[in-house]
């Protein structure tokens, strides 16, 4: 059979649920796991799914999609519990196994639901449309080691934009919205998505769009809004949210690891002063409204140029700006995976290796903070420097090949023109 038959590609998936399902349970995560997911999932199953309870600790910082699940895989828990006697190691076992299928079985989702595309490269045979994120130890590590959900993301980011590019802009903007529910870091890609649907949709279908987008964050909001009796409670979630981590850098490998590369616990504050009495956070606002105006602008002069844009948006943002968290890498794969899937590197062998080159260092920057964390390794400002200066390194080629490509697309429309 050939590699993008149907049945092919559903047996592998079922062997890739079962592998992935599998060592989830076996594999025990250190960090996030036991200290937020599982005190989340037994407490939030207690407030009755009441995800926002002061009862909570620690507090949930989260819009509401994620803590909702394990708030239902608390209740799981608790009914076998109830009926079967659990032991707490069993209780453990599952609360580890089960915390991660919501990201396993969107990932398989992911996988099955992609566009059934010929992915060439660059004269060599045709590769299977899911060759990228099968062979990605960053979204595997994230997922079944680490016991994120980042995939999650990943994924609504993805169809999000690329049923934007196809035009079906009701759906993609209910998807963009989800996302927003999903995970804090999706608001970045809300402005790119705006200015897209404006410049480039007749007026009623992105109003329709807006519409259906607004009615889907009501109805998921409103029942957490009435529970607690707090109108502003999705604004302040989304508001502190974005003010969790007042640091330079959280371990992220970029620029400001290559600069002030620290442990977790002598990290620089956001606050202090540079320059003339301009605190650090001054100037990561002017870095990203700079980044964000030179990427809406891209957007705004031709509509092809919206997968590459966000790919400099996005990994700009990454490198260049602060706050940034290990795992924070891995929003520039729905656009790298758009511009993959969509071929719309015309078989350049380039971005195959620059897919190669971001999954890779987003894996060793997660395996080293995971591996420091617990002590397996000790923390080293040589290996966070050298690592950053390579990563900043593959941000700037990534950045100069969709320059590269935007340049294209643009005299192609002046020879067009004439």
């Amino acid at each position: 059979m050939p590699w993008n038959s149907k049945v092919v590609k559903n047996y592998f998936l079922i062997f890739l649920l079962a592998t992935l399902s599998i060592s989830g349970f076996y594999i025990y995560s250190h960090i996030d796991i036991p200290i937020y997911n599982i005190p989340w999932s037994v407490q939030i199953a207690d407030a009755h799914l009441n995800i926002y309870s002061n009862s909570i600790s620690p507090k949930v910082d989260y819009p509401p999609i994620i803590p909702l699940v394990f708030g239902i895989v608390g209740e799981i828990i608790k009914l076998l519990t109830h009926f079967l006697g659990l032991s707490n190691s069993a209780i453990y076992f599952l609360q580890n196994g089960l915390l991660k299928l919501p990201s396993i079985l969107t990932f398989i989702l992911f996988l099955k639901l992609l566009p059934m595309n010929k992915i060439l490269g660059g004269g060599v045979k045709p590769l299977p449309e899911i060759l990228f994120p099968i062979t990605s130890l960053s979204l595997y590590f994230n997922i079944v080691v680490w016991g994120q959900v980042d995939v999650i993301l990943v994924a609504e980011m993805f169809f999000a934009f690329y049923l934007l590019v196809a035009g079906k802009i009701t759906t993609a903007s209910v998807l963009l919205i989800v996302g927003t529910l999903t995970k804090l870091q999706a608001v970045y890609f809300v402005p790119l998505f705006v200015i897209y649907a404006i410049r480039y949709f007749p007026l009623k279908q992105w109003l329709r769009g807006l519409f259906y987008g607004c009615l889907t964050f009501v109805i998921i909001w409103l029942p957490f809004v009435v529970l607690n009796k707090n109108l502003l409670l999705p604004f302040n979630i989304y508001l502190n949210g974005s003010a969790s981590y007042p640091v330079i850098n959280v371990q992220a490998f970029n620029l400001w690891g290559a600069i002030d590369p620290r442990s977790m616990a002598y990290v620089t504050s956001i606050h202090k002063n540079i320059l003339f009495g301009i605190p650090f956070s001054t100037l990561n606002y002017i870095i990203l409204i700079c980044v964000l105006t030179i990427t809406l602008t891209l957007i705004l002069v031709n509509r092809e140029n919206l997968p590459f844009a966000g790919l400099i948006y996005t990994i700009s943002i990454f490198t260049f700006t602060m706050s940034q968290h290990e795992r924070y890498e891995l929003t520039t794969l729905p656009f790298l995976f758009l511009i993959l899937f969509l071929n719309l590197n015309k078989n350049d062998k380039s971005f195959f290796k620059i897919w190669i080159a971001i999954d890779f260092i987003i894996f060793l920057n997660m395996a080293y903070v995971y591996t420091c964390s617990f002590g397996v390794l000790n923390y080293s400002v040589v290996v966070e420097r050298t690592l950053s200066i390579f990563s900043v390194a593959i941000s700037t080629y990534t950045i100069i090949l969709c320059t590269k490509q935007i340049i294209f697309f643009k005299n192609s429309q002046l020879r067009h023109q004439h």
